[in-house]
């Protein structure tokens, strides 16, 4: 290689080297990293002080509030929300750090799903988190997810479309401005029914099942003398014959029942259950549920609850009984006493209620 050649070489690796330089000072002044002292979504939220959340997108919102010191979902009369959900929410509001910011017009926020509800469909996720006296805690849009590609092959040949890892925001004081945060958010949504503590009643040691239908040939009573004994039919006619198969089915009867929503001011001519399927179970600890079964919506069937206990709160010595043995024995049956107590507390929260039961349960 020349003189002349090295020089014409030397000056076109310049001209590349400044074009690329272009290019990334361009990139730059739009995607920028955010200070030391603006690398969170909402760097001055305190999470103790937060009272009430309200998000909306489209036509779907959701009112979530503290209220005698017990989260509610407001569109569904108060019920008690999932207050674990709602700390992981409101930690990772807080904790969600800006990656970059990029300057965003009014034309461009459709494209990036920043739209305020109400303003066009789809729209972003509006969130709002306030604490006491109304006060506004900080607010924001939630839009388009950030996806990260992946190499991982579907079924169906090609990749399964990457998977998300952040998604852009606009805070209220700062509309000209989108964020990429880190936090997707994926299982944030307005649905009044993502935010319900399912936690439910749980049937525990069964003595006894009685099924009155509105059909009297269709009713049916079970009992058994204890928890490993086996079901029999009581008042059972000569000749009749049980599937045993199903009266063990019923060992574990709605021990471990779910809801999937609450219906919101039913009327009885929709729901039938002022003529419903009535069921009681008793069990060995002296708890008797009554429940009863309406009409099937689709998958689910309407359904209320009540439970009352006959809790003994002395104890009963022994026959052969010794002196030694009854401090031991009495501290047990209190401690025992004491926790059928909280249960019968815990399921008393589940009356008056008209639940959406899957019908697998019933």
């Amino acid at each position: 290689m020349n003189q002349k050649q090295f020089i014409k070489l030397l000056l076109l690796f310049l001209v590349v080297g400044g074009v690329g330089f272009a290019v990334y000072k361009r990139n730059n002044s739009t995607w920028k990293s955010e200070t030391t002292s603006e690398r969170k979504l909402l760097p001055d939220l305190d999470v103790n002080a937060v009272a009430q959340i309200s998000l909306k997108k489209d036509e779907n919102g959701v009112t979530l509030a503290k209220k005698n010191e017990i989260w509610v979902v407001k569109e569904r009369n108060d019920y008690p929300a999932n207050f674990e959900t709602i700390s992981d929410f409101v930690q990772k509001a807080r904790d969600a750090k800006v990656v970059q910011t990029e300057p965003i017009g009014a034309s461009q926020l459709a494209r990036m799903e920043l739209v305020p509800p109400g303003k066009a469909t789809p729209s972003g996720l509006a969130v709002e988190l306030k604490g006491s006296a109304d006060k506004t805690l900080g607010s924001f849009i939630l839009g388009k997810f950030h996806v990260k590609p992946t190499e991982t092959a579907t079924a169906w040949g090609g990749n399964d479309g990457g998977w998300p890892d952040g998604r852009f925001a606009l805070v209220s004081d700062k509309t000209g401005t989108a964020k990429l945060i880190s936090e997707p958010f994926r299982e944030t949504e307005a649905k009044p029914v993502l935010w319900l503590n399912k936690e439910f009643f749980h049937i525990e040691k069964a003595k006894a099942i009685a099924s009155v239908s509105t059909n009297a040939a269709n009713s049916w009573k079970v009992a058994r003398d204890s928890e490993t004994a086996l079901w029999k039919l009581v008042d059972a006619k000569p000749g009749e014959q049980v599937d045993t198969n199903k009266l063990a089915a019923l060992n574990s009867v709605m021990s471990s029942a779910q809801f999937t929503d609450l219906a919101m001011n039913p009327k009885p001519e929709e729901t039938l259950l002022d003529h419903p399927l009535l069921v009681t179970i008793e069990t060995f600890d002296n708890f008797t549920y009554v429940m009863k079964v309406g009409r099937k919506p689709g998958d689910d069937h309407y359904f209320t609850m009540t439970v009352n206990a006959n809790i003994s709160k002395e104890r009963t010595p022994g026959k052969d009984e010794k002196p030694e043995d009854k401090a031991k024995l009495d501290k047990e049956f209190q401690g025992k006493a004491q926790k059928l107590e909280e249960k019968l507390k815990q399921e008393k929260r589940y009356e008056g209620w008209v639940y959406m039961l899957p019908g697998y349960n019933v």
